[in-house]
């Protein structure tokens, strides 16, 4: 007689991560949870914002949403989270869709293929802020746009400008001043030097009987006079010729 075969064993699932049945979704601060719903690619329900993160848990989806000021947050396929303000149309999908756990955190329900969890704010979002106490981007996170929304990649390193960097910035600027003011002076003094001499004496031949009077003259400035000897004669300047009045 022959033995009856053996039953055949069950496949493995097509990802170990997938829970068993009948596990609840965790509770997140603030927010309530709206269910499983179908996305997929092509149209995202949340379209606003996507961040990829292996160490995604609905704590930190909610704590990267919060941060730019998105009041709903999905997580799906483990590790990935949406932001939006508001869902596109969609059909909702059965609980044990959504129960693949997160990158983040095994006790965690992080949606599944083309599944998402969704929750939204039941409290305002500065209070949501306020409770952020996590990394909001780790240096394994990628930020990609979904459907229609721009691109964003978080910076690696800020840069951050000291109070003694402002300080020495002020001072050479001081500086740099003193010294463009010190040339100006210069240079107007050397012009002035040049192009402005110091007056010069012009003398008349004294003839008998008159008087000679030296005066310092330059056009524009007042001269001096000096009585050399006898009577005074003011002397005339025309056209560049020292004449005396008789």
């Amino acid at each position: 007689m022959a033995l009856p075969l053996p039953p055949p064993p069950y496949p493995f699932p097509l990802d170990l991560r997938v829970r068993p049945r009948g596990i609840t979704v965790a509770p997140v601060i603030g927010y309530a949870y709206e269910g499983c719903w179908v996305d997929n690619s092509d149209n995202r329900i949340l379209a606003a914002e996507r961040v990829d993160n292996i160490g995604l848990d609905p704590t930190l989806c909610r704590n990267i949403c919060a941060a730019v000021d998105y009041s709903i947050f999905g997580i799906e396929n483990s590790s990935e989270c949406y932001c939006d303000n508001t869902i596109e149309t969609t059909v909702s999908a059965p609980a044990t869709d959504c129960s693949m756990t997160c990158g983040g955190d095994s006790a965690d329900q992080c949606g599944g293929w083309s599944r998402i969890n969704i929750y939204s704010a039941t409290t305002p979002l500065s209070a949501v802020t306020a409770m952020t106490t996590n990394t909001v981007l780790t240096s394994s996170s990628t930020t990609t746009p979904s459907s229609g929304a721009s691109s964003s990649s978080p910076s690696s390193s800020s840069v951050t400008l000291t109070i003694g960097a402002i300080a020495g910035i002020a001072i050479g600027s001081a500086a740099a001043a003193a010294l463009v003011c010190s040339v100006v002076f210069l240079v107007f003094f050397l012009f002035y030097r040049r192009h402005i001499q110091p007056p010069t004496s012009v003398a008349a031949s004294p003839n008998q009987g008159e008087a000679v009077l030296r005066e310092t003259w330059v056009p524009g400035y007042p001269g001096s006079s000096e009585v050399v000897e006898g009577n005074l004669y003011r002397p005339v300047y025309e056209m560049g010729v020292l004449k005396t009045q008789s």
